[in-house]
């Protein structure tokens, strides 16, 4: 069902349809809500850093020579990195969820769900990509009072392209709804 434009009201969705809105909606929400707090809870307990470190070092045999500073600029770089390692994946979950509240109001093929559906494919190709930035920055900053050492990533994984190719087919469809209701306003002006 479609917005209705006459009279500016959306068009109610059938039951079944908004209901598994709803479950969906939840289930993005709860899932990114229970991760996130995985994801940040550590460094809550104060051994995310150390973590971290410990990681790279056990990757990275070259590290372990190295002392790795302890400097408000290494800290607090490392967890801006490490938020920045998961947040679009969370905020695409969260806007996914967005997205699927606002059929359940009846709002299906608005301008706004449309960039919606685009800013979720960004953020999950950011989300595939991002990896090999971040560790080439971690690495960097690991290494601020010594020899730096530069690790460029080349190799590809199954996982970020598979993230890839979702996130271009998210966007793909989003351009083609996007044309459709281009098409689709212009035909309600001729009629």
């Amino acid at each position: 069902m479609q917005y209705n434009a006459k009279d500016g009201k959306p068009t109610v969705l059938p039951l079944y349809v908004r209901a598994l809105c709803v479950i969906t909606l939840l289930l993005l929400a709860l899932s990114a809500l229970f991760e996130l707090w995985m994801m940040i809870s550590p460094w809550f307990q104060g051994v995310a850093f150390r973590s971290i470190v410990a990681g790279y070092q056990e990757a990275m045999p070259c590290l372990r020579e190295y002392v790795i500073p302890l400097t408000p600029l290494v800290y607090i770089g490392t967890l801006i990195l490490d938020f920045l390692s998961f947040i679009p994946y969370y905020a695409a979950l969260f806007s996914a969820a967005f997205l699927f509240y606002s059929f359940f109001c009846g709002f299906v093929w608005t301008k706004k769900n449309i960039n919606l559906l685009k800013a979720i494919s960004a953020l999950i190709i950011f989300d595939a990509i991002f990896p090999v930035i971040k560790d080439f920055l971690q690495v960097l900053l690991f290494t601020l009072d010594g020899e730096h050492i530069f690790q460029i990533s080349l190799g590809f994984s199954a996982g970020p392209i598979r993230s890839v190719i979702v996130g271009f087919s998210v966007y793909v469809f989003g351009v083609v709804i996007d044309k459709a209701k281009k098409i689709d306003d212009e035909i309600q002006l001729i009629v």
